[in-house]
């Protein structure tokens, strides 16, 4: 169903992708649609683009750090920068219901699925 583009945890591992940001995504599936909930914490809307073309959900933004004090960083475990996640779709999504929301630093992204593609009960004659 879904075709996650890059590993983010092979990302964090090599190290040589330092400045880009790689959100955590869970992706949950029910009768009627899939969705994905991707952690970016401290984004804000205006910094994220969503879209679907050639059946692949793009999700592109920025995290960005916020301006030390007077104080040394010593240590950080956050990764701050760009970041862009692809997911590939099978062609039995609502393409022109699909909604986001972002609440608490989690972008919920809701991708409907067609009518043709939702289970249904078959009855016997």
């Amino acid at each position: 169903m879904f075709d996650n583009r890059f590993s983010p945890l092979m990302a964090r591992y090599w190290r040589e992708h330092a400045g880009y940001a790689w959100p955590d995504v869970d992706i949950s599936e029910s009768d009627s649609e899939y969705i994905f909930s991707v952690e970016i914490p401290g984004t804000v809307k205006d910094d994220i683009k969503i879209w679907i073309e050639d059946n692949v959900l793009t999700v592109t933004g920025e995290k960005k750090a916020k301006a030390q004090e007077k104080d040394q960083l010593v240590f950080s475990e956050r990764a701050f920068g760009k970041f862009e996640r692809m997911f590939k779709l099978t062609k039995s999504v609502d393409r022109n219901k699909v909604s986001a929301e972002l609440v608490d630093g989690i972008l919920v992204i809701i991708v409907p699925k067609s009518i043709e593609a939702r289970p249904r009960e078959i009855s016997i004659k």
